[in-house]
């Protein structure tokens, strides 16, 4: 099996690493889904009165996200490589921070899926902007 992990990183953000595909999204999806049902407030940046949106952020922004808002940072900085199966693993996330009323934020999300959602209008739906 391709190797890809999810975990909470020393900042409290999701640390998304390895290589994204068929193979292993659906078992991400759900430890994914877990850490953002777990997460708690204090490891996130937003209000709970925020809505739940996404979008994209360069590193050093997402290195000036306070830890006290509703906001989860997803950084996929250690992505080595991802299929369209990483599409599906976004759209989850986004509907599982949006079931717990939390934003979510995709910070360093590799060109190529950038580029994959981009070719399918998913980067509209998803709201993420190029970094």
């Amino acid at each position: 099996m391709i190797s890809a992990t999810v975990k909470i990183n020393d900042d409290g953000h999701l640390l998304v690493s390895g290589v994204l595909s068929f193979a292993n999204v659906a078992v991400l999806r759900a430890q994914g889904n877990e850490l953002i049902a777990n997460l708690s407030p204090a490891g996130a940046a937003g209000t709970a009165a925020d809505s739940a949106t996404t979008t994209t952020m360069p590193q050093t922004q997402m290195q000036t996200q306070t830890k006290t808002s509703q906001t989860i940072v997803v950084d996929f900085k250690e992505v080595t490589k991802c299929d369209s199966a990483a599409l599906a693993l976004l759209t989850a996330w986004k509907r599982m921070a949006k079931q717990n009323n939390r934003q979510i934020q995709f910070a360093n999300l590799p060109a190529q899926l950038m580029d994959l959602a981009k070719l399918s209008n998913l980067d509209k739906i998803l709201m993420l902007a190029s970094s």
